[in-house]
């Protein structure tokens, strides 16, 4: 009690649809000629592929640089504030290239989008850098303002 199941096109014969599982005398479809790729012409370098979309730009390293310089600056600016007044000062040595690096990136990004990509981590690397600088000015002048009260301090006293 075997079933009959039609090809996928729903013909019942499919000498008459024109599919042919070779099994029965049809023959394969010949092969290309010599000399041609076995699937095609491949997309030219850079083109996008059938199917996989545009071609993806390239990440520029000036906005990574610049994030993690800007990263630095902040937690260098933080950890030397708690440690030591002067160490906070750091951060803002760092976070001039920091900002010099994420303008150079944002600006070259927005010349050529289509070359390059991660202006947001360009935009990221710049704020970084500005607070981890304004972070370290502030750091270097509290330090700054604590040794003169200090010093302050030592000088008025009852002059024994």
């Amino acid at each position: 009690m075997s079933e009959h199941y039609p090809p996928p096109g729903g013909e019942d014969r499919p000498e008459e649809s024109g599919w042919s599982d070779w099994s029965d005398g049809g023959s394969p479809p010949p092969p290309p000629p010599p000399g041609t790729p076995p699937y095609g012409t491949p997309p030219a370098y850079g083109a996008p592929m059938g199917g996989y979309g545009p071609a993806v730009p390239l990440s520029h390293t000036g906005a990574t640089t610049s994030l993690a310089l800007g990263i630095t600056s902040i937690a260098v600016a933080v950890i030397g504030a708690c440690l030591c007044g002067f160490l906070g000062a750091l951060g803002a040595l760092v976070g001039p290239f920091g900002i010099w690096q994420g303008l150079r990136a944002r600006s070259e990004i927005d010349a050529d989008p289509a070359r390059y990509g991660n202006r947001g981590n360009a935009v990221a690397g710049l704020v970084c850098s500005i607070i981890g600088t304004v972070l370290g000015v502030l750091t270097l002048l509290g330090t700054l303002a604590v040794l003169a009260f200090i010093g302050l301090g030592a000088f008025s006293g009852p002059g024994y």
